[in-house]
């Protein structure tokens, strides 16, 4: 199941640094839905400036290459930017591990980005090589891409481990009395009893420690 996850990081370690830097009222935001790689959010809605000028300071821009007003609406204007090959470890990060991003915002000089992710453990290996770059970056929230918030605690847990829980406790396992057994369970998972209750209980440790480790 994909992930979304989102994410702040400084425009100094993404786009448009020197763009934004002496122009408070300026925001940009990505065109919904545009997958990373070559074609890095080739689209932008830019406010606070008129298309002319919006234009000329995004083609003084280090990061880009060319620029095209595409179009305009009131106060927004919407171009198509093709970018220099300057390289940043942020996004070519979220290359490799085949994220897309679905939104994102940049104002006062920081990218709110909502990405999506294939799985947790392609978001776990971006967050982790972030680290290792010494990539600023903030984790905002982090959800399914069914909606379903994944709170500090649940995103502790493997893909399997959170979906057999969940599985559990919406059909009752836990309840008491119990209105599933074990190998019920076991059999709308796909799993084995012995399968099921060794997530099952793995999934609780890893519940208990991040919550344990984060009280103290």
């Amino acid at each position: 199941m994909s992930v979304m996850a989102h994410i702040s990081v400084p425009a100094d370690e993404f786009k448009l640094a020197r763009t934004l830097d002496d122009h408070d009222s300026l925001r940009i935001g990505v065109e919904r839905v545009v997958p990373l790689g070559e074609g890095v959010v080739p689209y932008l809605w830019v406010t606070g400036l008129p298309a002319d000028r919006a234009r000329r300071k995004l083609r003084r821009d280090e990061d880009v290459e060319r620029v095209a007003v595409i179009d305009h609406v009131e106060n927004a204007v919407l171009v198509r930017v093709w970018w220099t090959n300057r390289r940043y470890a942020f996004l070519e990060t979220l290359v490799a591990v085949e994220a897309s991003c679905v939104d994102g915002v940049v104002r006062d000089g920081i990218w709110n980005l909502e990405l999506r992710f294939p799985s947790r453990v392609s978001l776990s290996d971006f967050y982790q090589e972030c680290l290792d770059h010494d990539v600023t970056l903030e984790v905002n929230g982090i959800h399914d891409s069914d909606g379903r918030d994944r709170s500090r605690i649940s995103a502790a847990l493997s893909d399997r481990q959170y979906e057999t829980l969940r599985t559990a406790f919406e059909a009752g396992y836990f309840a008491i009395p119990r209105e599933i057994t074990l190998k019920e369970l076991g059999d709308r998972l796909g799993v084995s009893d012995t399968a099921a209750s060794q997530r099952i209980r793995r999934g609780l440790r890893r519940l208990l420690a991040e919550e344990l480790s984060s009280s103290r």
